[in-house]
């Protein structure tokens, strides 16, 4: 427990320093959300939280972080392999990540487009298969049933009201 404590403290230190850089996907997850750095100079006002993979403190928090030696390029941002999708942190769940945060993402986006379906099961059913579109590497993308569960309020919250009344 002492050797890790200490390795923290060290690892704090090469971040505040700017030795170390840190990045990750800030939350809530947006359509255009990208991975970002974090400033050395935020450290003193921010934890990093390994064991959950996030960076919180003074109102952010930020996900999926990942480490790299300053002077080193962000392999997301340069032209590389498509990042990790960012997962809710604090999630203990072995095994690949879940699609839910980027159908998520794509349902707020069609809202805004006004492209929403004018049934939950209906468009749960389009982005069930806009996922499977779009990642159709992913082992596991989530059924219509599990998106609408996941995603209930959210619809409720960006479907316009059909209500004309006065």
């Amino acid at each position: 427990m002492r050797a890790q404590k200490v390795l923290e403290a060290d690892l704090l230190r090469q971040l505040q320093a700017g030795e170390l850089i840190a990045s990750g996907f800030r939350w809530p997850v947006a359509p255009n959300s990208g991975r970002e750095d974090v400033a050395a100079d935020l450290w003193e006002l921010l934890q990093l939280r390994i064991p959950t993979n996030e960076v919180v403190g003074n109102g952010l928090r930020m996900g999926q972080v990942r480490i790299r030696r300053a002077g080193q390029p962000d392999q997301v941002n340069s032209a590389g392999p498509e990042p990790d999708l960012p997962t809710p942190a604090g999630k203990k769940r072995p095994g690949p990540h879940t699609l839910m945060p980027v159908i998520e993402q794509e349902l707020r986006a069609r809202a805004q487009r006004s492209e929403l379906k004018n049934s939950l099961s209906d468009e749960c059913r389009a982005l069930e298969n806009w996922a499977r579109s779009k990642y159709p590497e992913h082992k596991r993308p989530p059924k219509a049933k599990s998106i609408m569960n996941a995603l209930r309020q959210i619809y409720a919250e960006t479907k316009p009201t059909l209500d004309t009344r006065v």
